[in-house]
């Protein structure tokens, strides 16, 4: 549908107002698309516009439950309202479903870690590596929970093959020259920090006169 296609074009380029007024055009014409409903809650999301997102994508689960992109988005409306309970819940069902949904393991990684319990993170990002070995994200995740279990060698370890991945990674340099400060290798520190921005070395520079 070349409609779909241009709304969905509109919402990469952050055009929100015209892929909302595409689709509704779209809907307009054919009320019984439900598909339209999944398209619109995730621009609302986008736009921080929560609770039409929730209203759209409640309106399309009615025709399609089992969708786990929608249930994802759902989830994540409620981790920006802060309503974890109801996240957890959002993400566990879709991994009924879908074991290997990478999206569920690591938003759920994300909550666990925000709530302390590392452990559980741990697990979640390790489920997202089984599916894909080669995501930064979840390797840069996996770092700074290791941070803060104070296990420096593993947290170097997974940050090093983050920025294999994503050498421009946010964060990944500045957290890997931390470890290295931590564990006093000075000359990979060096190399690090010879890597890194100005921003980034001036950061470094006072976490090390600070004695991290």
């Amino acid at each position: 549908d070349v409609s779909m296609a241009l709304g969905r074009a509109y919402r990469t380029r952050k055009q929100y107002e015209d892929a909302i007024n595409e689709f509704n055009q779209v809907l307009s014409l054919k009320p019984n698309n439900f598909s339209l409903h999944r398209e619109l809650g995730i621009v609302y999301f986008e736009q921080k516009h929560y609770d039409d997102a929730q209203q759209e994508l409640l309106e399309f689960l009615r025709f399609r439950p089992s969708d786990a992109d929608a249930h994802n988005y759902l989830a994540k409306i409620y981790v920006e309202r802060k309503e974890y309970d109801k996240a957890i819940a959002e993400f566990r069902g879709v991994l009924q479903s879908a074991r290997n949904n990478a999206e569920a393991h690591f938003q759920l990684g994300r909550i666990y870690a925000d709530k302390g319990m590392s452990q559980d993170a741990l697990r979640e990002y390790q489920a997202v590596l089984q599916v894909n070995p080669t995501d930064p994200n979840a390797l840069y995740q996996l770092s700074l929970v290791y941070a803060e279990q104070k296990d420096y060698e593993q947290a170097v370890e997974f940050c090093k093959r983050a920025l294999i991945f994503k050498p421009d990674l946010p964060g990944g340099r500045h957290q890997r020259a931390r470890m290295y400060i931590t564990l006093g290798k000075q000359e990979l520190e060096k190399a690090a920090l010879d890597s890194a921005t100005p921003t980034v070395q001036k950061e470094l520079d006072a976490i090390r006169k600070l004695g991290y």
